[in-house]
């Protein structure tokens, strides 16, 4: 996202076109906020992403307040993600929380559209990030991080066809970027005999989600995830 030198303002929504280091001098000398150094001054302003300054700043140094999704998504914030999309969150939260896994209690920014809700295991220490979804103005995309994809290939051949599409599209091909050939990006499978050449950054994205297919997205990563726990059990 490009920078602006717009001058802020207590009004000013916070949205990351402003370098962390002029939040922070704006924050602290023209509204007073005193810094801690046991709080992450960058966590916390994430955690704001959408919020007017004057919003923000009664937040800071408190335990962040905790809110199940539809009370997240019924902040004026996020007035803006239609009812469909906002539908789709809910039934995916609810689906990804039986499975073990959580949005941590924060919606943050995101380079890849407006906001991002993280999913991660809940209840460890180094909680793995499975899924994202990113909140662009009139959409919303949904993001799997999958690994080992060759020990899953036959589940894929025989998934609905949007799902399927995923992984054997044109979309996240390699564009050989690297110049040097080694990239720790890329992921390579074969799927119906076809090889694939990914890179794992702009794969495995999901268009407009719909709750229609909730469960298909469910399965696969049940597939991918759940299989592997028990697996190591």
């Amino acid at each position: 996202m490009s920078q602006t030198t717009q001058p802020l303002t207590e009004n000013s929504i916070i949205d990351w076109s402003v370098s962390l280091v002029n939040y922070r001098t704006f924050l602290t000398q023209t509204m007073g906020l005193q810094l801690k150094p046991e709080h992450d001054f960058y966590f916390w302003l994430n955690a704001q992403t959408g919020k007017t300054l004057k919003e923000a700043i009664g937040t800071y140094g408190k335990e962040p307040e905790q809110k199940n999704m539809d009370e997240r998504l019924s902040e004026k914030r996020f007035n803006f993600i239609s009812d469909v999309d906002k539908a789709f969150i809910l039934a995916f939260d609810n689906e990804i929380g039986v499975l073990g896994y959580g949005y941590g209690n924060m919606i943050g920014k995101s380079d890849n559209g407006k906001f991002m809700i993280v999913y991660s295991k809940l209840g460890v220490k180094s909680p793995k990030v499975i899924a994202r979804i990113f909140i662009y103005e009139n959409e919303i995309i949904l993001k799997f991080i999958l690994s080992e994809v060759k020990k899953h290939s036959s589940y894929v051949e025989n998934t609905p066809e949007h799902i399927k599409d995923v992984f054997i599209g044109k979309e996240g091909d390699c564009m050989g970027c690297n110049p040097k050939g080694k990239c720790r990006m890329v992921k390579h499978y074969a799927i119906d005999g076809k090889p694939s050449v990914k890179c794992s950054e702009r794969i495995f994205l999901f268009r407009q989600p719909s709750v229609e297919k909730l469960s298909d997205y469910i399965d696969l990563l049940s597939e991918f995830h759940q299989r592997k726990s028990k697996l190591t059990l």
